[in-house]
């Protein structure tokens, strides 16, 4: 597979297989109430095998599948970003974002004897600034089967292209992005019914993700927000480190530790993450915002008014980075004028 890291992927398991080994990993879950977000039913199965019955090849049997998930009149599924659900439910709701409808396929693909499975697709993790911290959902989930042409990327049917980078993932990774992705969703539907956020569930959520991979970066790094709002510091710093140690071109969670750092008037340690946050992303806009606080903070107004600037040139529309670089040059300029007499 051209420009894909594969890595050491484990293979394909059935979804009671691949509980028997999630299980032993979680401890506030029980294994009968683990999501396999690509579990679907005999019924769906069965239908699927009707769709693709008389395509001999591979890729034809890929391609049509893929088409009649989204036909009406047969699953009639349709993209919907924020819904996060097992493929079961989705089939019977009908939408789902692309997580859920990567797992629809592979679901399906598998049932009706394709060698199916998820692809990490994305460039960059979406990132959510929460006002201070930075969330991280997905970035783009997709999913591939192999086939008499080589692998078949299924986003819209095509051969993937070479050069670009896809990631196979595995299994239980996909069940981890599944419940990082619904941490964020339980917080993202309370903003949007303007209810009060739940830190407890989102919490839980982001647990379970880092208990199934360990090694799960944005997981970590969206406990720690959890467990940060939630007064538990240590746990938090914690948590920050460990994305940070598991990724080293991670932004976020050294935006994250610089926030924490700032809010409890650790300003010369949080201006260092911040640096930090920075030099791996120079287009972080919300990185030099913060960095730009800080040195407000340390009584450098001059560097805080050019952070603030570079987050503007990055994000013309940032507008607490506009505020905070007209007061620091209204503060700046009193300081300078001339006292009267």
């Amino acid at each position: 597979m051209a420009g894909a890291g594969c890595g050491s992927w484990q293979g394909i398991r059935s979804p009671a297989q691949l509980r028997a080994e999630l299980a032993p990993r979680l401890h506030a879950l029980p294994a009968v109430e683990i999501v396999v977000p690509h579990e679907v039913d005999a019924d769906a199965i069965e239908r699927a095998r009707e769709v693709v019955g008389g395509h001999a090849t591979i890729s034809q049997r890929a391609q049509v599948l893929f088409d009649a998930i989204f036909a009406d009149g047969v699953f009639g599924m349709r993209y919907t970003p924020i819904v996060t659900i097992p493929a079961g439910e989705a089939l019977e709701r009908h939408e789902g974002n692309c997580l859920t409808l990567a797992s629809i396929f592979v679901g399906l693909a598998r049932g009706v004897g394709l060698s199916a499975y998820y692809l990490d697709a994305s460039k960059r993790v979406g990132e959510v600034d929460t006002e201070e911290e930075v969330i991280v959902h997905m970035g783009h989930i997709t999913a591939a089967v192999e086939s008499e042409r080589g692998t078949l990327a299924m986003d819209f049917g095509w051969d993937l292209p070479r050069g670009d980078y896809y990631r196979r993932l595995d299994d239980d990774e996909a069940v981890a992005h599944f419940y990082n992705n619904r941490g964020y969703e339980r917080l993202d539907q309370s903003i949007r019914a303007g209810t009060e956020l739940d830190w407890s569930g989102a919490a839980l959520d982001f647990a379970i993700a880092t208990e199934i991979r360990p090694d799960f970066a944005r997981g970590w790094n969206n406990l720690g927000i959890a467990n940060a709002r939630l007064g538990r510091r240590l746990d938090a710093i914690h948590d920050y480190r460990r994305a940070a140690e598991l990724d080293a071109d991670f932004a976020a969670p050294r935006t994250n530790l610089g926030v924490l750092a700032l809010r409890e008037g650790r300003t010369a340690e949080a201006l260092a993450a911040f640096d930090s946050a920075v030099a791996i992303e120079p287009k972080n806009a919300r990185a030099h915002f913060h960095r730009g606080v800080a040195l407000t903070r340390l009584a450098r107004p001059g560097e805080a008014i050019a952070a603030f600037d570079r987050a503007l040139a990055i994000d013309p529309t940032f507008a607490r980075a506009a505020v905070m670089r007209e007061r620091t040059r209204a503060d700046l300029a009193g300081a300078s004028a001339p006292a009267a007499r």
